[in-house]
This record gives C-alpha cells, sequence and structure tokens, in this order.
C-alpha cells in the first residue's frame, strides 16, 4: 500500500474514527494529494506545475500549496502536495473558486500525471513541535505508524509522554504529528522531522531510549517503549524533498 508523504508529509501526510481531539481545533486540517508523473512526462508535468502555481499568483490566492517528491522507499519519484492549516470550514469557500482551479489544472498538470490519491490529515498540535525555519526546509524525515485496532487511545498516550519527555529533557528535534482522518485505513498517523541538509539526519548524541530514561528513570521508560511496541502494527520511513520550484506562498512567487 502506498503512503502519501506530509510534511510533512506530508504530510503526510485517516478514517474519522480518530480519537485525537485535535481534528476539531482551528486550523489543524491538511488536504494532501499525491501522483506519479506519466512515464516519460516528468518534464511536462513539472512545467505544468509551474504554470498552475502562476495561476495561483495571479488570482492572489490566500492560501499555500506547497509541493514535494520522495526521495527514498517503495514511493521514491512519487509527488506529493498539500495545503495545510485549514478548518473544515475552509473548503466550502476557498480562496479561489473551485471549478476555476479544477479547470486550469486540467489543462496544465492533469494530462501528465496519473494514480492520484487525496487525503486529509489533522495536526496534532498538543504534542508537536514544529520546525521554527517553516517554508524553509529542505527535506523532512516522514514516518507513517499503522496503530493495531483498538489501541488509538493508548498510542496518543504514548505520544504525549514522548512529547513531555523531550520538554522535560531539552532533547534537540523538531516534529509534527499528523493523524489521517479520511482517505485511508483507520488507526494511520505520521511523524514528520525536518532536516536542513543530509548531515541533519545523523543519529543525535543522546539516543531517544536514553532521552526517556533520563526524563522518567529506567523502569518507567522501559515500560513506555513496552508498551509501544505492542500498539504498532507497522512504520514506514521515508525521505521527502521540497519543492518550492513547484510551490505557491502568497507573496514570495511575485
Amino acid at each position: 500500500m502506498r503512503r502519501a508523504a506530509v510534511c510533512l508529509i506530508v504530510v503526510a501526510l485517516v478514517l474519522a474514527i480518530s480519537p485525537s481531539p485535535a481534528q476539531a481545533a482551528e486550523g489543524t486540517i491538511a488536504r494532501i494529494a499525491t501522483w506519479d508523473a506519466k512515464p516519460g512526462m516528468k518534464e511536462e508535468m513539472e512545467k505544468g506545475i509551474k504554470k498552475h502555481m502562476e495561476w495561483h499568483r495571479k488570482q492572489n490566492d490566500s492560501w499555500d500549496w506547497f509541493t514535494w517528491e520522495t526521495v527514498t522507499g517503495e514511493n521514491t519519484g512519487r509527488y506529493g502536495g498539500g495545503t495545510f492549516d485549514h478548518q473544515w470550514a475552509d473548503f466550502d469557500t476557498p480562496s479561489v473558486p473551485e471549478e476555476e482551479d479544477r479547470a486550469d489544472a486540467d489543462a496544465t498538470v492533469f494530462p501528465y500525471i496519473e494514480n492520484t490519491e487525496i487525503r486529509f490529515y489533522s495536526l496534532i498540535r498538543d504534542v508537536s513541535r514544529p520546525d521554527e525555519g517553516g517554508d524553509g526546509v529542505a527535506m523532512n524525515s516522514v514516518i507513517t505508524f499503522q496503530v493495531r485496532a483498538g489501541r488509538d487511545r493508548q498510542f496518543n498516550h504514548l505520544i504525549k509522554k514522548f512529547h513531555e519527555a523531550i520538554g522535560k529533557t531539552e532533547w534537540p528535534v523538531r516534529y509534527s504529528w499528523f493523524a489521517l482522518v479520511n482517505g485511508g485505513r483507520g488507526g494511520q498517523y505520521v511523524l514528520v522531522l525536518p532536516r536542513g541538509k543530509w548531515a541533519d539526519f545523523a543519529p543525535l548524541e543522546t539516543p531517544f531510549e536514553q532521552m526517556l530514561e533520563e526524563a522518567y528513570g529506567r523502569v518507567e521508560a522501559d515500560s513506555i517503549l513496552e508498551a509501544w511496541g505492542k500498539v504498532i502494527e507497522e512504520s514506514v520511513s521515508e525521505i521527502v524533498s521540497s519543492r518550492p520550484d513547484l510551490s505557491y506562498v502568497p507573496g514570495s512567487n511575485d
């Protein structure tokens, strides 16, 4: 099964049964699309995306539209794009009319792409520490977790414990947690970790397990890790590369 990349993956980037209260919070919803270029049409596709982003600029669109490319894993070469930090109601009245947006994309992008998937994710804000660099992130490490059926509450409790330990020990890492809320199998969560350069993928001086032990002591840390192993069915890691040349941010593409 192919998994969408979010950034952050994102995006990335579940069914509406996810228990996270952040789903209903203001400005947490991300709409993520993933797709492949048709064989031999990557260059034409990228030119089309640039034209479509220029169209958004000319419409004075107030929404951000980010594009990225997966560079590791089974989805290598797959593209992703999305808009973030919305309320559900925003999609009833988008910044530019949906019909006009679709018409331009039909002419500039869709002739060159295939295998398109659309999903909605919700940022779990209370356990995230987003990168302060924001739009300037070059790459993201994206880890997708599939939680065992009926274990969502335990999962959310555990990532809260991780988040509290990181804050307590001042572990030097930034990250965002997302829950899939529509467009795929229930119980899917995505961890997005920003990276400025390849050197940033090197392990931290203090390993994660040691950080937990410093925060909670050996016994509780071991208990947390044991519980984590029981709630996770599988995990998939990827790296996605930001494509600012194929993106649109109001005020920055003029």
